[in-house]
């Protein structure tokens, strides 16, 4: 074990440098891109961070369009979401109208697909695709949405975004803990004076000290004006998957507990358990978005044995992706739908309110002017300077995008107007 992690740690020193230049050239691309946005018809509200993954975005992105919606009940709003491995991430896809799921997780990615079944009691539509132009147009032309909420949109410069939310996970503000792997980041630091709103999350997991710490770090790059908030991911209930009834807390914390997950900040998730006072004992991670086989599920099984666990608590996602292998785990099952609070709301949603209501709708302004359809939405790299300059033709023309479909073989939607709409 000292040998791995001798060589573990030899490895991050190596790539450390790697892992620099990557961010360092990632943002270059990204404030370019800012320099020249495109405009989508409809309000946009971008949810993302500045490092990869586990900071909450998907639980927030939800949160956030039921307040869109609460507080304007005449808007339709909608969500986006890339789709990250679903067969439907590359080609794009509506996950569900509102009404209706069309797509699972296979094909929609797992955030998508829990997003799309949370949403479906307030009819609120998700779409997938890693091309936000198209697909963030698409969902705007075909559900006539007057409000788009964006997840993991914060890098993505070349859309004009009405409001751009930076989440940072309180546990792992900026990246993995301790040099050389501290940097694990998308874009440096002073890429945070893009946002116009901040929210620390898992807040509840750490003491003052430490909150205060993460914000005068960050605070010397805050554009003036920028508020930051609080939040915390607060668990509903412990729900037993066999009888997907509800469980005793009490009862479970005098057993022995294995935490397994596949997520972006699996120590987030442990941090929880143990507040929530449960006993555990090593966890089981697996990469981010692992994409389980019956190979893991024995090795699951011998690890819970071998430590003599009684029960397993995962996350809803992992659920989703252990799909029918669930039932070949031979412990009990446990998950932990959360809640996603947030200290200030009033204030926040003062500010959300004014970014979606203020003023007139892009459509609106494109109307006023006379925009061309093309000057509001590129998706062809090629385009893009001559849109962006304002040039309304060009010498051979410019051949019109073709549009996205979807994925063939799978259970999404199939409804010709979808794509039709771009």
């Amino acid at each position: 074990m000292m040998r791995f992690n001798l060589l573990k740690s030899l490895i991050s020193w190596l790539i450390w440098p790697l892992k620099k230049l990557y961010m360092l050239l990632s943002h270059k691309r990204v404030e370019e891109f800012a320099l020249r946005p495109m405009v989508l018809p409809a309000k946009i509200i971008s949810v993302g961070n500045i490092s990869f993954g586990g900071t909450g975005k998907t639980p927030t992105v939800i949160w956030i369009a039921k307040q869109i919606q609460r507080l304007n009940p005449k808007m339709n709003v909608g969500v986006h979401l890339r789709g990250y491995t679903g067969l439907m991430e590359n080609t794009g896809g509506i996950v569900s109208d509102g009404k209706h799921i069309f797509a699972g997780p296979v094909e929609a990615g797992d955030e998508a697909y829990l997003a799309a079944k949370e949403l479906l009691k307030a009819g609120i539509p998700v779409g997938v695709g890693k091309h936000k132009a198209e697909t963030g147009l698409a969902l705007i032309k075909r559900f006539s949405l007057d409000a788009l909420v964006m997840d993991d949109a914060f890098q993505f410069t070349s859309l004009k975004r009405d409001l751009d939310i930076v989440l940072i996970d309180a546990t792992r503000p900026f990246g993995e803990a301790g040099f050389p792997r501290e940097g694990v980041m998308r874009e440096p630091l002073n890429a945070i004076e893009r946002a116009d709103v901040v929210i620390l999350t898992r807040t509840d997991l750490m003491g003052g000290g430490v909150l205060r710490g993460i914000i005068d770090r960050f605070k010397p790059f805050l554009k003036p004006g920028t508020h930051v908030f609080l939040s915390s991911f607060i668990p509903k209930a412990i729900r037993a998957v066999n009888s997907n009834t509800e469980a005793d807390a009490d009862l479970l914390s005098r057993r022995k507990a294995v935490p397994m997950s596949a997520i972006g900040n699996p120590r987030g998730f442990e941090r929880m358990l143990e507040k929530m006072g449960m006993q555990l004992l090593k966890p089981l991670r697996f990469p981010d978005h692992h994409k389980f086989t019956r190979k893991d599920i024995d090795y699951i099984n011998k690890q819970v044995t071998d430590q003599g666990g009684h029960v397993i608590f995962t996350t809803e996602k992992d659920m989703v992706r252990l799909g029918h292998l669930a039932v070949e785990i031979e412990a009990p099952i446990y998950t932990i739908p959360i809640k996603f609070e947030l200290k200030g709301e009033g204030e926040f949603l003062s500010i959300l309110n004014k970014a979606v209501s203020s003023g007139m709708l892009v459509k609106h302004h494109a109307e006023v002017h006379k925009l061309a359809e093309e000057t509001r939405v590129f998706a062809v790299k090629k385009d893009y300077e001559r849109i962006a300059e304002g040039r309304t033709s060009t010498k051979p023309p410019t051949p019109k995008p073709k549009p996205a479909k979807v994925a063939e073989n799978s259970e999404a939607a199939t409804d010709p107007d979808w794509w039709k709409a771009i």
